[in-house]
């Protein structure tokens, strides 16, 4: 649009908040799909809901999960600001802060079991064979 009035891009910008425009950055997608991707998804989803239909297979599958969970414990607080205020800074936590993993099973009624594991203890087989035994368990 600069180029195009033969201005600043700065001018552009100051102009374009002034009536009321803010710039946002566009929602990443991981990719586009052909029409035949979306057909064949399709006919699998229909295909599985229908056999699920005749014979319930889908409260069966159980499913596992895990995920890295910092401690953060610091609030930002929320600032009333004039437009042309800039907020307080609040820094990003430190890349090797504390953090556990919680590994989640569940089931389409729900969770069925969830453990938290400490810093430096990872999910490895060990680990991994006796969360499949708790689970099995509370099935």
């Amino acid at each position: 649009m600069a180029k195009e009035l033969n201005v600043h891009y700065a001018t552009v910008s100051r102009h374009l908040r002034a009536i009321g425009k803010t710039k946002k950055l566009d929602k990443w997608v991981p990719h586009e799909l052909t029409e035949y991707q979306k057909l064949y998804r399709l006919e699998t989803c229909s295909a599985l809901l229908q056999r699920n239909g005749k014979n319930p297979f889908l409260d069966r599958i159980v499913t596992c999960d895990g995920k890295w969970i910092l401690y953060d414990n610091r609030k930002p607080s929320a600032q009333w600001l004039n437009k042309n205020e800039s907020p307080k800074r609040f820094p990003k936590p430190k890349v090797h802060q504390k953090k556990v993993m919680v590994s989640v099973w569940w089931i389409t009624a729900g969770v069925v079991h969830y453990k938290l594991f400490g810093t430096g203890e990872t999910v490895a087989s060990d680990n991994y064979y006796n969360e499949i035994e708790i689970m099995h368990q509370k099935l």
